[in-house]
């Protein structure tokens, strides 16, 4: 299901408005932009002045919704037509687009696409030319087994085109209609969707970001609901750093479905919940907490951890935790139910969903009589859980609860290198669901550990060849520390090395030792990196002057958040702090000419400090370096400051140390 929903977002949000010119509802509106031919202004327009920095401007983006009967089932057709400047040659792959269509293998049903058309727009010789999508330009491959991909590109398009794309698709899907993202890649001049359906189908209308909207209509007759929207002068949204999907913050409409009712049914089918009510669905679903009871197979293996005392709840809840990791490979699939194998069979092949692995754990933790429950979120990548609107779609994922002596444990088997309550990154999004027999409720999904780096160095300064000889010292704790693992683990011991060795062509035959990297649940050790060797060229040489930046490539060449400005929060997941400690032995007959300024930095309310520190005592040069970032999310209102808290560290790390001859 999750992969589902990720990729009808993907879908919506790349290309969430392009349909048939040809739509019914433009032609019966003669004043309608789109009826209008691309004008020489359009085609001579240069830059678009609300946001000189894109290289494409969404000129029109019309999406039209409507319901066809048959003699079986409902449809829904979607019609879309999007017009677009490209005004940079970075702009040209708007002129590429790529369809996903969803195909159901239970009921097989899928969505069918018809009427794709493309126009290029080109000046030349002072007159319009069009040239039109050939009908075989149009390629379709299986995307994996739920989508269809359909992909195209129009002639022609070059900096200056204005291009048409246009296609329809039919559904055979009413009770899931496509959202509509208002907002894009490209700033967008008039964003509308119309979307009516019959009243026999009641739909939640679900608005996110709509400052921009101009139009809001939503009328009743007796057989239809008609909803209008025009959106205008709309900015492009991107990626950023710290986010957790743009997707949550996304002008768009959201739709699901409240009720429906159809001929021989003798009431209307509710889909409206409550909290209370979708727990209690969850409590019968067989594929959720109906598995909680399946776990009798494991009592051979898990003879050893029944023999602990059952007073010693910890210890227990421990062993079982990694019984479960052992035993257990996550095969990368999200899911909150465990709806294509049973426990038993991914048991049998050490290999299952986070769903099949966490609810196997959840009912072993029950079996030995721990209070434990699953729990129900969202990952980071899927978006945040709308707490005013209980709905299941919102939730891919499910963790192990446990309360031991009072204190709230989660807990996640999906990885081996996972420490006992730590999550994975993914998993770290606001708030997940307890789902028990009594008492459900929300928990904070807060992590228990932070991301720590150290780094030391110990180096000689050797003038006749501007080069420094000695160690480096790397060690992590916390997330920092997984990372560490993980990238081991996944590409083994020699390639990391000799990834490190890529990554750093100025060090002469290093010396590289990875120690500690092994995992063990009982002894959990901190990993290091220990590395010997010769760096040339590593300082700078002028007036029989030294010049050498002490952070040794640990510095920040560059403040991760570039716009000045930034309409979404930033969310970096879980608390992070990064040390430096360096010492340099100063070459025989020079000394310190001009060294940086110690400073120590903060930000308001002590949500973030910096300190360096450079001092020289006795010819050592020593310098201290941290960065402590103090919370993990930062409000569109403070992220001026956090982005100026950044600045200062960039320039303070970029600041050389200068020794000169006595």
């Amino acid at each position: 299901m999750s992969v589902i929903v990720r990729k009808l977002l993907f879908l919506s949000f790349i290309l969430s408005g392009s349909l048939s010119v040809f739509s019914q509802q433009i032609q019966d509106n003669p004043a309608h932009p789109l009826n209008k031919p691309v004008s020489v202004e359009q085609l001579k327009m240069k830059s678009y002045e609300k946001d000189t920095s894109a290289d494409a401007v969404v000129l029109y983006d019309y999406g039209n919704a409507t319901f066809i009967e048959t003699d079986h089932n409902y449809l829904i057709r979607y019609e879309y037509v999007k017009r677009i400047k490209i005004l940079k040659k970075s702009g040209v792959n708007k002129a590429n687009a790529k369809i996903f269509l969803y195909n159901d293998k239970a009921s097989g049903r899928g969505e069918q696409i018809y009427k794709i058309s493309g126009i290029t727009y080109n000046m030349e010789n002072g007159s319009i030319v069009t040239y039109e999508m050939s009908k075989d330009a149009r390629f379709v491959e299986k995307e994996d087994e739920y989508f269809e991909k359909v992909s195209f590109t129009l002639p022609q398009v070059k900096e200056g085109s204005v291009i048409d794309i246009a296609y329809t698709i039919e559904s055979p899907f009413p009770f899931k209609p496509k959202n509509w993202y208002f907002q894009g890649n490209a700033p967008v001049i008039t964003s509308e969707y119309i979307f009516s359906a019959p009243r026999n189908f009641s739909y939640r209308v679900i608005n996110q970001g709509l400052a921009y909207i101009t139009t809001n209509k939503d009328e009743t007759s007796k057989e239809y609901q008609y909803y209008h929207w025009i959106a205008e002068n709309i900015p492009a949204i991107n990626p950023e750093p710290y986010l957790t999907t743009l997707n949550d913050y996304v002008s768009s409409i959201h739709f699901e479905l409240a009720e429906y009712w159809v001929n021989g049914m003798p009431n209307a089918k509710s889909f409206t919940t409550t909290w209370p009510n979708l727990d209690k669905e969850l409590l019968y679903n067989s594929y959720f907490w109906g598995e909680l009871r399946k776990v009798g197979f494991l009592d051979e293996y898990t003879k050893s951890i029944r023999q602990i005392s059952p007073a010693d709840t910890l210890a227990r809840a421990k062993a079982a935790y990694a019984f479960i990791q052992q035993n257990m490979n996550w095969n990368g699939e999200m899911s909150k139910y465990t709806e294509n194998t049973s426990l038993k069979n991914a048991f049998s092949k050490k290999q299952g969903s986070s769903a099949e692995i966490n609810l196997m754990l959840t009912g072993l933790l029950q079996d030995l009589g721990i209070n434990a429950n699953p729990v129900i979120l969202s990952t980071r990548d899927h978006g945040k859980v709308w707490k005013d609107f209980p709905l299941i779609t919102r939730f891919n994922y499910v963790i192990a609860h446990v309360n031991i002596g009072g204190e709230d444990i989660l807990l996640d088997a999906t990885s081996q290198l996972l420490s006992f309550g730590m999550l994975p990154e993914h998993c770290l999004n606001g708030e997940g669901r307890i789902i028990a027999k009594r008492n459900s409720r929300w928990i904070p999904i807060t992590p228990n550990e932070k991301s720590v780096k150290f780094t030391t160095t110990n180096f000689n300064i050797d003038p006749s060849n501007a080069s420094l000889e000695g160690t480096i010292n790397v060690s992590g704790l916390g997330y920092n520390a997984l990372n560490f693992r993980e990238n081991v683990s996944q590409n083994g011991k020699a390639k990391f090395v000799e990834s490190l060795k890529k990554n750093q062509p100025l060090w002469e035959n290093p010396s590289i030792e990875l120690k500690d990297f092994e995992f063990n649940q009982d002894s959990v050790k901190t990993p290091k990196i220990i590395i010997k060797t010769k760096i040339n060229d590593a300082v700078g040489t002028f007036n029989e002057k030294i010049l050498l930046n002490p952070m040794l490539g640990e510095e920040l060449k560059s403040n991760p958040f570039i716009n000045p400005n930034r309409t979404y929060p930033v969310d970096i997941a879980y608390l992070r702090e990064e040390n430096f400690s360096g010492s340099y032995k100063l070459p025989e007959g020079y000394v310190v000419d001009e060294m940086p300024k110690s400073i120590r930095i903060a930000m308001p309310n002590d949500a973030a400090r910096f300190t360096y520190i450079v001092s020289e005592v006795n010819g050592i040069l020593n310098v201290s370096c941290r960065v402590h970032l103090k919370k993990t999310f930062f409000a569109v209102e403070e992220y001026g400051t956090l982005r100026e808290f950044y600045s200062q560290i960039v320039a303070k790390q970029a600041e050389k140390i200068v020794l000169k001859k006595k």
